[in-house]
C-alpha cells in the first residue's frame, strides 16, 4: 500500500514539473506532446501483436486526435467509424466480440509471441506471396523452354 501511496505522490511530482516546464519552454512542449504520441504508438502495436482488443481500441481512439492535427483525412474519417463500430460489437454480434477479446482479431502464422499482425497487413503478406511464386514459376517456366 505504501508503494501507491509513493508512486502517487512521485506522479503528482512529474505533473508539476511538466506544467511547470511547458510553461517556460515550447520546445518541451512540443518534445513532451511528441514523446505521448509515440507512447501511444507502441502501446498500440503492443496491443495489436500481443492480442488485447480492449488496449487496442483505447490506444487508437487516443491516437485518433493526432490524425486530425497532422492532416491524416482519410484516419480522421475512418477510424471514428470503426472505433465506433467496434465498441458497439458486443451488442450487435458478441460471439465476435468474445473471439476478439481472445485475442483472434490478429493474424499469428507461427504462435511465437508478439508476432501478431493485422489482419490487413496479413492480406498484404499474403498478395505479395503469391506474386511472388508465381514470378518464380514464370521464371522456371521461361528458362525450360
Amino acid at each position: 500500500m505504501l508503494a501507491v501511496f509513493d508512486n502517487h505522490r512521485v506522479l503528482k511530482i512529474m505533473a508539476e514539473f511538466d506544467k511547470k516546464k511547458e510553461a517556460q519552454s515550447q520546445l518541451f512542449n512540443f518534445l513532451w506532446i511528441y514523446m505521448k504520441m509515440v507512447l501511444l504508438i507502441y502501446t498500440f502495436i503492443r496491443a495489436s501483436r500481443d492480442g488485447f482488443w480492449e488496449l487496442h481500441l483505447s490506444s487508437l481512439d487516443a491516437l485518433c486526435k493526432y490524425y486530425f492535427s497532422y492532416d491524416k483525412q482519410r484516419y480522421a474519417r475512418m477510424v471514428p467509424l470503426y472505433i465506433t463500430e467496434m465498441a458497439n460489437l458486443q451488442d450487435t454480434d458478441p460471439d465476435i466480440h468474445q473471439e476478439f477479446m481472445d485475442g483472434n482479431f490478429a493474424v499469428n502464422k507461427n504462435q511465437i509471441p508478439f508476432c501478431d499482425i493485422g489482419v490487413d497487413h496479413a492480406q498484404i503478406c499474403v498478395k505479395y506471396y503469391i506474386i511472388l511464386s508465381e514470378c518464380k514459376a514464370y521464371k522456371f517456366y521461361r528458362s525450360t523452354i
